[in-house]
């Protein structure tokens, strides 16, 4: 993707140059001829031509050319136009898929909980209106030799900060993936909880037994009103341990994004 984008970024750097060329070319020549037309110069081979009948053959020789490119344009305008501009989105983990929730007002600090946010980064030439974030397909299991897609229940659209984000070039929009609550968090203060933490994905109602341990892979796409669709791949590896601060929780909590 970054090297669709790259030679898009080329296309648009250089076209102007280009077109400008092309037309100097075609005065600069035109200009040639039409000055060996009016010096009424022959020019000698073995036999003499006339500059007029030179001129008119280059000229609908340079016609025939323009009438082809014209027609290829015509036929592949709009999808020149879409590719050249368009939105381009791309994902990518902040805090590397582990942030953490810890109060201020803690004399020891201790995380409440760890989310995991992904940025959605508009790479291309125009900005992407009306996007959402949907889940194609949840894979599930207790290490990764046994993961396999899995039956899950509600909404597959993630909630985002409305039903429709629109993002501009070089603003990136966040966007909540999954978290783990610190069961300590909501229970009684003074009172340990026995709860093993569970993981709670953005959207998704999972079984019980598919919140507390183990490896995820989940696909997303995401679609704007005016460009085409991307694709992109969250794994997921956790041991189900809970640890109170984020390099800690680094350790047991592997997150990873790959787009496609």
């Amino acid at each position: 993707m970054q090297e669709v984008n790259f030679n898009r970024k080329i296309c648009l750097k250089w076209l102007g140059p280009i077109g400008w060329f092309l037309l100097g070319g075609f005065c600069g020549c035109s200009s040639i001829i039409l000055w060996y037309c009016l010096s009424g110069t022959t020019l000698k081979a073995q036999d003499s031509y006339d500059p007029w009948d030179i001129a008119v053959k280059l000229f609908q020789i340079i016609g025939s050319i323009g009438t082809v490119l014209a027609v290829i344009v015509a036929l592949t305008k709009e999808a020149i136009m879409k590719w050249l501009y368009s939105p381009s989105l791309t994902v990518s983990l902040i805090d590397n898929g582990v942030t953490e929730n810890v109060s201020e007002n803690q004399r020891v600090p201790e995380a409440n909980s760890f989310e995991c946010f992904a940025n959605i980064d508009n790479k291309g030439s125009l900005a992407a209106l009306g996007c959402r974030v949907y889940i194609s397909d949840v894979k599930y299991g207790k290490s990764k030799a046994n993961i396999k897609s899995i039956k899950h229940s509600g909404g597959k659209q993630l909630w985002w900060t409305s039903t429709m984000v629109d993002i501009p070039i070089g603003i990136p929009s966040k966007i909540r993936l999954f978290e783990i609550v610190n069961p300590n968090s909501v229970g009684t203060p003074g009172k340990e909880v026995v709860a093993n933490p569970k993981i709670s994905f953005n959207s998704l109602d999972l079984k019980k037994n598919c919140l507390e341990k183990g490896c995820w892979e989940i696909e997303y796409y995401i679609s704007c009103k005016n460009g085409n669709a991307s694709k992109f791949v969250l794994n997921v590896e956790w041991t189900g341990e809970f640890k109170s601060r984020a390099t800690d929780m680094a350790e047991v909590l592997k997150v990873q994004i790959e787009e496609k």
